[in-house]
């Protein structure tokens, strides 16, 4: 068996949702995801546009976890087992990733949002380290859709924005990994009967 690659870093999984977000194409056009952050300026963003971030990630204690992972195995040209990687179980976390969908024209934020129902179906899940993860939708808003003058700017321009919540559970490997010596001289029996 080989290394079993469980998330050990956060940002994996930030690649994970860029990657997984791909693909969306309106009017012959492609809409490339963006991670938010500080240094992104949501009113320079060509529109239509998706960005997302994530929330403090949290442990889930609902989800079990078992008590130790073997991988990394070595055999000698025999095919005996002479070594073995053995460490604590991953920790099982979640955390909420906020994916906002930016437009000017409604038939525009049609296509988006079905664009995000098809990538997240309500048995979704996200591949990190070939390592298929479940994420699942958890609320959803509309900002401003209360107002009269819902999508107009203070310049003119019209200017949509729909928030989605999602929920991944993931596996984080943060407990060190010891390396054991398999014994190859076979196994004693003892026979004598006292």
């Amino acid at each position: 068996m080989s290394e079993i690659n469980f998330v050990r870093n956060f940002l994996e999984l930030d690649e994970a949702m860029l990657n997984h977000l791909q693909g969306c194409v309106i009017d012959g056009k492609s809409v490339e995801p963006t991670y938010y952050s500080p240094d992104v300026d949501l009113k320079k963003l060509e529109k239509p546009a998706i960005i997302f971030y994530r929330s403090q990630p949290f442990r889930d204690n609902s989800r079990s976890k078992s008590d130790e992972i073997r991988d990394n195995m070595v055999y000698d040209s025999d095919n005996r087992l002479i070594q073995v990687d053995v460490r604590e179980a991953p920790e099982p976390w979640s955390m909420h990733y906020i994916v906002r969908i930016l437009y000017e024209y409604q038939m525009d934020g049609v296509m988006l949002n079905q664009f995000l129902f098809t990538k997240f179906p309500r048995d979704g899940f996200v591949v990190v380290n070939d390592i298929a993860y479940s994420i699942g939708h958890v609320s959803s808003s509309l900002s401003g859709a209360q107002y009269k003058d819902f999508g107009k700017t203070e310049d003119g321009d019209r200017d949509f924005s729909e928030t989605h919540m999602y929920r991944l559970d993931f596996l984080l490997d943060i407990h060190p990994r010891v390396t054991n010596k398999v014994n190859t001289k076979g196994v004693t029996i003892n026979l004598n009967k006292k």
